[in-house]
């Protein structure tokens, strides 16, 4: 049994995330990956500060009062400005409005050209694991047949919409997640929980639960959760594979905060399969032109019929350029694949060969003597390094499959070291080599 309350930390569900202090956790974390080091920076090289401030409405004042009162004061203005006596100066304020909201390095990009919707960092999360055992899967369901209003797909899908508030040392976070079962698992982005010590999830009807980590993915930026509750409304999830680039979407998260939970954005899917590069991994995406900001991370991207079709993570940005409407989302199949794999074994393997290639054809280059992969590099450590595998080979077969392109090379049903045969045609001469898979992550 978990002692549930025991993770709560000592603050309450709507304390400020950036109202803790380092010494209220003075829990040792190990380095993480920082953004920081990609910060933009203006062509001026001065620095660039938002702040959110809400409008303000002026009065009109009779004219009487006016005459009466502000030309002796434009008077008296005009006067001690001759002297010298007083300035006024227009610039930046120091004052921000109380009810702000402004996260930590908001204004630093995830990588270039891209941010990840929450602000925060690829790495290791410290929240307390959820040891016992998961029994769970997601089912995905058909594509519906019958639309539903916008209110209809609002009111289907908010029940099963959830805050993450994640706490660290010195700050926290405010994100989205996604009911997934009525016993309380929940999805999220990784990048959410990435360096947190402890996380708590508000469900929709207000209840606040402290959350334990079940297990997260770098590369495909997922995390599972668990809390401690019953009678939840799990969200519906549909096969991403059916939605065609031109229907219409939806989101619904928490942008900038609490203050502006359950907000609700539509749009089309502008793309499908888009390869998006993040931290070093490649991601296949969906891509939205519904509204996503920062604290939509891990909330849900709806089809018409009200069924999630994918998990949000991140935006595309240019300052300069101001480019509007392009959101992605980890799509349902990859979700149901990595939330059931990390359920049962609390992480995902990733296998690779250990080498980056690209297609050769006999036909392209008199030089080419064969059709296959080209191997352009062979990582150190590699079980493909340990068997001799050289830059400047051709695999021409992998298991005795002929390959072409890379998508010839299926290992998703493979697990770390197992082991894989591939033909190598190298001077003239054609041999074949046997070596393991390794894991992605361990490889520099």
């Amino acid at each position: 049994m978990h002692d549930w309350n025991s993770y709560r930390g000592g603050h309450g569900p709507y304390d400020d995330p950036w109202d803790r202090s380092a010494a209220s956790n003075p829990k040792r974390r190990a380095p993480h990956r920082s953004a920081s080091s990609q910060t933009a920076v203006p062509p001026d090289g001065g620095s660039t500060t938002v702040t959110y401030a809400p409008a303000r409405t002026v009065q009109p004042k009779k004219k009487r009062v006016f005459l009466i009162v502000g030309i002796p004061v434009l008077v008296l203005l005009a006067a001690l400005l001759r002297l010298g006596l007083f300035a006024i100066t227009f610039g930046d304020s120091d004052l921000t409005p109380s009810n702000a909201y402004k996260p930590p390095h908001a204004e630093e990009p995830f990588a270039p050209g891209l941010e990840a919707v929450e602000d925060s960092d690829f790495g290791p999360s410290f929240i307390d694991r959820y040891s016992d055992p998961l029994d769970f899967s997601l089912t995905l369901s058909a594509t519906a047949t019958s639309p539903l209003s916008k209110q209809a797909i609002y009111d289907k899908v908010i029940p099963s919409v959830v805050s993450i508030l994640v706490y660290e040392e010195d700050g926290g976070a405010c994100a989205t997640g996604i009911v997934l079962s009525e016993d309380g698992c929940i999805l999220t982005n990784q990048h959410v929980v990435a360096g947190a010590d402890s996380a708590e999830v508000i469900t929709h009807d207000g209840k606040v639960y402290p959350a334990l980590l079940v297990g997260d993915d770098e590369n495909t930026d997922l995390a599972l959760l668990k809390i401690d509750a019953e009678g939840l409304v799990p969200a519906q999830f549909a096969i991403s594979d059916e939605i065609h680039v031109g229907d219409d979407c939806y989101a619904i998260g928490n942008p900038m905060g609490m203050e502006y939970s359950g907000t609700f954005s539509n749009g089309i899917v502008s793309a499908i399969n888009r390869t998006v590069n993040m931290e070093g991994y490649s991601m296949t995406l969906l891509q939205t032109t519904a509204a996503l900001n920062v604290g939509n991370s891990g909330g849900p991207l709806i089809n018409a019929y009200g069924q999630v079709i994918g998990v949000v993570n991140m935006k595309l940005i240019d300052p300069e350029s101001g480019i509007e409407g392009m959101g992605f989302a980890i799509p349902s199949v990859i979700a149901k694949r990595v939330t059931d794999t990390l359920a049962a074994e609390g992480k995902v393997e990733h296998p690779v060969m250990g080498i980056t290639c690209y297609s050769v054809s006999a036909s392209d280059d008199a030089e080419v003597e064969v059709s296959g992969l080209y191997v352009v590099t062979v990582a150190d450590g590699s079980g493909a390094a340990e068997a001799g595998l050289e830059p400047g080979d051709i695999i021409t077969h992998v298991d005795g499959t002929p390959v072409s392109t890379v998508n010839d090379v299926h290992l998703s049903s493979r697990r770390v070291g197992d082991s894989v045969s591939v033909t190598v045609y190298r001077d003239g001469d054609t041999f074949d080599l046997s070596f393991r898979l390794v894991e992605q992550n361990e490889l520099n």
